[in-house]
């Protein structure tokens, strides 16, 4: 049983370094995004995954500060869906929808983000500017904001 165990994982990392050297974006991540002006650095606090045929999904807090053209206070965002594309070598065009609600679970907007990235030589982290738009029922942009991400690449870690 712990040969079968180990010949899956083997020809699972075979596979997946096949992916990587095609397509360096997918898998999993663990990202920071830094709004403009904000200090940089901080820890990362979403999680990315992008699969082989162009899907990407984006799980960040739920809570979040909402934007002073929404109100301030606190909303709560979905889980982001969304899709991917390589624009160049090892560059990447990324857009993800999800929800805003407020705390009584009434809609608020359609969160948009968009993000271009580059990958590193070893594909092991990304990095890249972001734009989040919230767009109001009538299809009107209700706020803006702007950073950049830094991602790292989730990596498979023996046991013992």
């Amino acid at each position: 049983m712990a040969a079968v165990a180990g010949a899956s994982v083997m020809t699972g990392q075979a596979g997946i370094a096949g992916a990587q050297a095609d397509r360096e974006l997918v898998g999993s991540w663990m990202v920071a995004g830094t709004p403009t002006g904000a200090p940089s650095g901080g820890p990362p606090r979403l999680l990315v995954s992008f699969s082989a045929d162009g899907i990407a999904l984006r799980t960040a807090p739920l809570q979040q500060a909402a934007p002073p053209a929404m109100g301030g206070g606190k909303m709560l965002i979905s889980t982001t869906h969304g899709a991917w594309i390589r624009t160049g070598d090892r560059e990447f065009g990324l857009t993800f929808i999800g929800f805003a609600f407020d705390d009584a679970g009434q809609f608020l907007a359609t969160q948009r983000i968009r993000v271009a990235v580059r990958i590193d030589e070893a594909s092991t982290s990304f990095s890249g500017p972001f734009k989040t738009d919230f767009i109001g029922a009538d299809g009107a942009v209700i706020a803006s904001g702007a950073g950049t991400v830094d991602g790292t690449r989730i990596i498979v870690e023996a046991l013992g």
